[in-house]
């Protein structure tokens, strides 16, 4: 039977084990009680010696494992005479065990073994004290647990059986990789890895120390697998594991989606050219908006445009064009952008594009006539037909008529006239000459030649010289500085600006004087103007010696820095003095453009069936300009009017159908309140102000998402839609009730 003892443990060497029917492995020690039907299991060539239940020793060794059965106890039976010994030994033996004495005072010598030493009488087993050995088959149980979680095998605790866990690992293509497979298993020391499976895509080979290599096939890339099976050190217990293998192939460079695009002048098309890095064998796609910035579609500027750009299978390049709009207004150059987004196929190389509007308009120069009496200066006029932020110039120069230099009449003069930005007007100062002829009127002119960045409507002034003595000055009767110089710089020019560009915060001037009396010293805020390059500090600016030469010296002012208010101006002193003291003074003015915010409207989409908080920055589209600015205030609705409310900066503000916060750096967040509609708007004002006190007004649309309603119905044939006619009063089964029928559907909302 299952449960009859039939032998007792007396001696080990090295390590033993007994396995029941069920598989079930325990480490055995003296003492221990084997029952009829478990197997003795002796790895690495150990031995057991029992006492068998009728009182005979029984040794196991030089076999791996022993069954035991009741045939051994029948072919070892033992006569009468050695029975009574046996059985009283095995008594005293096992007393000793469960005591503290000592076997060796218990067995005869050749149950004991031999003396030190001795020749070898006593018996083929060894001596026992009360040991438990530890090996390393089997000592301890480890799965992926911690330090204190390992189960270790002490005094005959049940030893777990193989449990082989799956693995799986990815590497490169062509690319080989040694697999330790065992580390995630659970066993008992001295597992081995006895089958192997092979992939289909690979090949696998179990090294040395129970690792497996995996090699693919050249080129391959993708999902593999192979398994493998784990066996523990007595051959008694197998499992099995699956190893996935991913194979991942070359990562394949993506393509790139490029666009570009030239400047337009206003009235033309712009063409914005998409360009893919590479060609591709799947249709590609990349969806694109034009987007308002200094230019606008609602001004007409140009034609508001949005769509999808689509590259069939090899195609590289597509265009979209846009029209931009002429108008009489002088604007100088504008900009909006084409925003990129949604890319099917392959990556962006920039999400937007800029395109830039020069203005159609040119503006005229003109110069006009001058009547001076003999001896005084004729002062002309050159006047620009509109001012103009791009750079305007014009060379001008002397011309005999009946007045001539070399008769005496006039001093010759040459140059250029520089318009900067906004500056309409400048003069030209020539001197004329006395003499004690009578000789009646005379005239000599000033000719414009070499307009740049503008054209010639008249281009000669005529200059009359009348006859006769010119009263001077009482003072500073040799030196005059001219009128006019100065012109405009703006604001927005300035890096931080609304419309920063190269030069934008720059214009160039020319500083005229009359001083007959040569050598003449200029002072510019009492400095000395020595050289070309030389430096003046302004409040806002700075002011650079570009030309010096007789009657006229050429600058350039830059502006720095922005200004507070909304009219400032950039002052330079100017003094001539002329080799015998006379000297004269004058101002050189700069008019300095403030420069202003410009709110442009947002929208939010809280998308349908969310109640989640949307957020965002109103200011990410706006154009704060060179003075900076911050959102001044929040009011529910679209008021239209610039709101100056710091109470409402920073504050919930409830809406129609949720709740606005913005704070003044332009962040929001909208929470849509419980229970209200889809598909409606949430309006909400705000104005931009800067540190001077401009401002620009925008909007705030929250756009709440609409979900659609569906119902769903019973398919045909599915209970609840069919009904019989028989179940009719007249029907062939009127008794029954076929002709009603119940049922349910569903809807979504």
């Amino acid at each position: 039977m299952a449960d009859t003892a039939i032998a007792t443990v007396v001696a080990i060497t090295g390590t033993a084990y007994a396995r029941s029917a069920n598989g079930e492995l325990r480490q055995i020690k003296p003492g221990d009680v084997l029952l009829e039907g478990e197997t003795v299991v002796t790895p690495n060539g150990g031995s057991v010696e029992l006492s068998l239940a009728d009182g005979n020793p029984f040794e196991i060794s030089g076999v791996p494992e022993m069954t035991l059965t009741r045939d051994i106890v029948a072919e070892r039976a033992a006569g009468r005479e050695e029975s009574a010994v046996e059985d009283e030994t095995v008594e005293a033996l096992l007393a000793a065990l469960e005591g503290d004495g000592d076997i060796g005072d218990v067995l005869d010598a050749t149950a004991a073994g031999g003396q030190e030493g001795g020749g070898g009488e006593g018996s083929s087993f060894v001596r026992l004290g009360r040991v438990v050995e530890e090996t390393d088959e089997f000592s301890t149980l480890t799965a992926e647990t911690s330090a204190a979680e390992t189960t270790q095998v002490v005094d005959g605790d049940t030893i777990l059986s193989v449990d082989a866990v799956d693995d799986a690992v990815t590497i490169e293509v062509d690319q080989s990789t040694i697999i330790n497979v065992l580390a995630n298993d659970i066993f008992a020391d001295g597992v081995t890895v006895t089958a192997v499976s092979g992939p289909a895509n690979g090949s696998v080979t179990v090294n040395a120390d129970n690792t497996i290599t995996y090699t693919p096939n050249e080129g391959f890339s993708g999902e593999d697998s192979f398994s493998y099976t784990a066996t523990s050190p007595d051959g008694n217990s197998q499992d099995a594991a699956v190893v996935r293998v991913t194979v991942a192939s070359e990562a394949v460079a993506p393509i790139i989606i490029s666009a570009n695009t030239q400047d337009v002048v206003e009235g033309g098309i712009a063409e914005v050219v998409f360009t893919l890095s590479e060609p591709s064998t799947t249709p590609i796609t990349v969806d694109f908006e034009t987007v308002d910035g200094t230019a606008t579609g609602a001004d007409g500027d140009f034609d508001a445009l949005a769509g999808t750009v689509t590259f069939a299978p090899g195609e590289t390049t597509a265009s979209i064009f846009i029209q931009v709009n002429e108008d009489d207004a002088l604007e100088g150059t504008e900009q909006f952008s084409v925003n990129l987004s949604n890319p099917v196929g392959a990556d962006l190389q920039a999400e937007q594009i800029d395109i830039t509007i020069i203005d159609d308009f040119v503006p005229t120069v003109s110069i006009n006539d001058a009547t001076v009496t003999e001896g005084g200066i004729a002062e002309l006029t050159l006047s620009l037909s509109a001012a103009v932020n791009s750079p305007v110039t014009v060379q001008f120069g002397s011309f005999d008529g009946t007045a001539t230099v070399v008769g005496g009449d006039y001093d010759p003069v040459t140059g250029t006239v520089a318009f900067g930005p906004g500056q309409t007007s400048a003069t030209i100062l020539v001197q004329t000459n006395t003499d004690t002829l009578a000789e009646g009127s005379e005239e000599f002119t000033v000719d414009l030649v070499n307009a740049s960045g503008a054209t010639i409507a008249n281009g000669q002034g005529t200059v009359t010289i009348v006859d006769g003595t010119v009263e001077q000055p009482p003072t500073n009767a040799d030196v005059l500085v001219g009128a006019g110089a100065g012109g405009q710089v703006s604001e927005s020019g300035l890096a931080e600006g609304s419309a920063p560009e190269p030069g934008g915060a720059t214009m160039n001037g020319v500083i005229t004087y009359i001083a007959p009396d040569t050598p003449v010293t200029i002072n510019i805020e009492g400095q000395q103007v020595t050289a070309v390059g030389q430096t003046f500090t302004g409040t806002f600016g700075s002011l650079t010696i570009t030309s010096i030469s007789a009657n006229n010296i050429g600058y350039t002012y830059t502006l720095e820095q922005s200004t507070s208010g909304d009219s400032a101006a950039e002052r330079f002193g100017v003094q001539v003095t002329d080799v015998d003291g006379d000297s004269a003074q004058g101002n050189l003015v700069i008019d300095i453009v403030d420069d202003v915010p410009t709110a442009a409207d947002d929208v939010a989409l809280v998308p349908a069936d969310s109640f989640d908080s949307v957020s965002g920055n109103v200011l990410d589209n706006d154009i704060q300009g060179a003075d900076g600015a911050a959102v001044a205030g929040v009011a529910l609705g679209d008021t239209g009017t610039a709101l100056n409310d710091a109470a409402t900066v920073g504050t919930d503000i409830q809406g129609q159908y949720g709740v606005l916060t913005i704070d003044a750096d332009g962040t929001y967040s909208y929470v849509r309140d419980p229970g209200t509609p889809g598909g409606v708007d949430d309006t909400f004002t705000y104005p931009l102000r800067d540190a001077d006190g401009d401002s620009s007004t925008a909007t705030l649309v929250v756009s709440l998402g609409n979900s659609d309603v569906t119902v769903n119905l019973a398919s045909v044939e599915d209970s609840g839609t069919i009904v019989s006619e028989a179940g009719l009063a007249a029907g062939s089964d009127a008794a029954a009730d076929s002709e009603t029928t119940t049922g349910s559907f569903s809807f979504a909302a």
